[in-house]
C-alpha cells in the first residue's frame, strides 16, 4: 500500500495539522491581540521606515520562538508521560519545530535539525523568560539611535509580549 500513498500523498497527522493551525492563529498577522486598538505597531513605537523590514523579521522570529516554547512548556507534563511509556517526547513540539525549520529555510535561515530549531528558540526566548523588561529594552535597542528613546516604549512593549505568550500558552493548553 506504500505505492498508494505515493499517488495520493501522505495524510498529515493530527499534531502536524495542529502545529500549522497554531502557527496560523498565533504567529501570523503579528500574533495574538494584533487586532486590538492598543496593540503596538512599528509606527506606534516610532520605528524608522528604513528599519521596518528588519523589525518585522525580528518580530516574526520572536513570535515563532515564543510559540515553540509555549508548545514545549504546555506539553511538558504529557511529554514526560509519553517518554516514560514509549520513550518518545510529545509530538506537538516536534511537529512545530519541523514547521519552523521549513519556514526558516524558505527565509534563508538554515539549521541542521529540528533540535537546532529548539535550541535557537530557547536562545531567543530564555532572556525574555528570565528578565522580561530587560529583554524588552534590549529587543528595541537596535531600532533607536539613542538607547534612552527605548524608555518611552519598552515597558508597554514587554507587557504586550508577556500577554501574547500567555495567550499562546492558554490556546495550546486548550488544544493539545
Amino acid at each position: 500500500m506504500k505505492w498508494l500513498s505515493k499517488i495520493k500523498g501522505t495524510k498529515p497527522n493530527r499534531h502536524e495539522v495542529l502545529a500549522k493551525n497554531l502557527y496560523d492563529a498565533l504567529v501570523l498577522d503579528d500574533g495574538p491581540g494584533s487586532d486590538t486598538p492598543e496593540f503596538l505597531t512599528a509606527s506606534k513605537i516610532a520605528i524608522r521606515l528604513s528599519d521596518l523590514g528588519k523589525f518585522q523579521e525580528k518580530r516574526l522570529i520572536t513570535l515563532e520562538a515564543l510559540c515553540f516554547i509555549a508548545c514545549l512548556t504546555c506539553t511538558a507534563e504529557a511529554g514526560k508521560k509519553l517518554a516514560e511509556l514509549f520513550g518518545q517526547p510529545h509530538p506537538l513540539p516536534i511537529e512545530f519545530a519541523k514547521l519552523l525549520r521549513a519556514k526558516w529555510k524558505e527565509r534563508g535561515i538554515s539549521l541542521l535539525s529540528d533540535a537546532d530549531v529548539g535550541e535557537k528558540c530557547l536562545q531567543e526566548v530564555e532572556p525574555f523568560l528570565e528578565y522580561p523588561f530587560r529583554w524588552g529594552r534590549e529587543w528595541l535597542r537596535e531600532f533607536y539611535q539613542n538607547f534612552d528613546d527605548t524608555g518611552e516604549h519598552y515597558i508597554v512593549w514587554t507587557e504586550q509580549w508577556l500577554k501574547q505568550f500567555k495567550v499562546m500558552q492558554m490556546v495550546i493548553s486548550d488544544n493539545h
